[in-house]
């Protein structure tokens, strides 16, 4: 089922085209990652989705559907700083929320669990730390039992712990069938929770795919022997082994399909080639970031 789909989305600002010409889609359950450099327009994307601004051009659809009053209440999102009176504690926090949103069944202890702060639900906002306004915030979100979770840069800011815990609590939530769209600048996370993404540049989409997919490319074997130069030979003479590069002392694989660790392991034994070092080495969202947008410089 189509959640998301977009058709030539545009922003401008007078001269500036803050976005242009976005189409993209997210399907039902996915984990979507909502990458770019700074001004690249992630921001102004989730902006016009929540119909905080208003699009120059173009459409979207949620649900398969105009965008509307009763489409929004499908909808959690964290869009700012987490902002809550600082004199309530989490669970009046959660009242006062549930009331403005009239949600008059609310499982705020349920949400609280959550979101880990059902131990916490008498301690006033002003005593959290930053994870722990984040935390709140997206259980606010939660409130309504959303189907779509929006979330701009939730780990912004956080120490590691935090970092870690917001990770948790996305895959979590996530687990539950839920579909999330999360922009961030923290792409080793991104990598950790995301099923997809989206690159924009310059208020452009420049890619989109499947994070395994776009991973699997990357997967290199990474050997080693006591004697490298016989090994490099045997390489070399190995039609499956596309790349070969030298990095401290080991040689960095990179192989054409099928091609696994351990078929290289076997035919280097039958070459009586006996392996000191053999391993998998994954591949980074971080280097196919980078590579996409030097590709679109």
């Amino acid at each position: 089922m189509s959640i998301l789909a977009t058709e030539k989305l545009t922003k401008k600002y007078r001269k500036i085209t803050a976005l242009d010409q976005l189409t993209f889609s997210i399907e039902e359950g996915m984990v979507f990652g909502l990458l770019g450099p700074n001004g690249s327009g992630k921001t102004t994307t989730l902006g016009m989705l929540l119909n905080v601004l208003q699009p120059t051009a173009g459409n979207y659809h949620w649900f398969g559907e105009t965008p509307s009053a009763e489409s929004r209440k499908k909808i959690g999102a964290i869009l700012e700083v987490p902002s809550f009176l600082p004199y309530l504690n989490a669970t009046q926090s959660l009242q006062l929320v549930a009331e403005i949103k009239d949600v008059p069944n609310a499982d705020i202890n349920g949400v609280l669990k959550t979101v880990g702060l059902f131990d916490r639900k008498t301690d006033h906002f002003k005593t959290f730390s930053l994870g722990m306004k984040q935390r709140l915030a997206i259980g606010a979100a939660l409130l309504a039992n959303p189907a779509v979770m929006i979330l701009d840069e939730p780990t912004n800011g956080l120490d590691p712990q935090g970092i870690v815990e917001m990770r948790q609590l996305i895959q979590d939530i996530a687990a539950t069938g839920k579909t999330i769209i999360l922009a961030s600048h923290l792409l080793d996370e991104v990598q950790k929770v995301c099923t997809d993404f989206m690159v924009l540049r310059k208020g452009h989409k420049v890619f989109q795919g499947n994070v395994h997919e776009a991973l699997s490319n990357q997967v290199r074997i990474v050997v080693g022997a006591s004697d490298m130069e016989t090994l490099q030979n045997h390489l070399s003479n190995f039609n499956a082994i596309e790349k070969m590069e030298n990095e401290e002392g080991l040689f960095l694989l990179s192989v054409g399909e099928g091609v696994t660790a351990e078929s290289i392991s076997k035919y280097l034994f039958d070459q009586k080639v006996i392996l000191t070092h053999l391993s998998k080495k994954e591949g980074s969202l971080e280097q196919q970031f980078l590579n996409i947008l030097a590709e679109h410089d």
